[in-house]
């Protein structure tokens, strides 16, 4: 985003028996060029951070995912049946009851991904949705 040229030339500032400067006045148009700017900065700003998450969380998300397949051939051999939570890149804890799991690792990493899943005999489950097909014969 370009910086702003304002010309503050017609602004006052007012200061106070102290010197610290009690109020600026300003046109109206002058108002809204800044609040103008400022909007702008704001959803540039907001939409640069919101990225930056969604790509630390991505790269969480697919950290763990890779742990989770690299991770079930042993977990399937101590734990199945049961959930697991990973978190970077390790075992972090399991349980029969996926709530308590989950309670348990939120106080333990309250603002981080962990991958929590049932422990299948597949990694990933597979869904096949069957639907009638209708031909055009009516």
């Amino acid at each position: 985003m370009q910086s702003p040229s304002f010309d503050l030339s017609d602004v006052k500032i007012v200061y106070d028996s102290f010197g610290n400067r009690k109020e600026v006045i300003l046109s109206y148009k002058k108002f809204r060029q800044i609040e103008k700017f400022l909007f702008q900065f704001r959803a540039n700003v907001s939409q640069d951070e919101s990225q930056i998450v969604d790509d630390k969380e991505q790269s969480a998300v697919d950290r763990e995912e890779a742990a989770w397949r690299r991770l079930h051939p042993s977990l399937l051999e101590k734990y199945p049946g049961q959930y697991v939570a990973i978190h970077g890149g390790e075992l972090v804890d399991h349980d029969t009851d996926q709530v308590e799991l989950f309670l348990r690792v939120k106080s333990h990493y309250p603002d981080e991904f962990v991958w929590i899943a049932s422990v299948r005999p597949e990694p990933v489950e597979m869904y096949i949705n069957r639907s009638p097909r209708f031909n055009g014969a009516g």
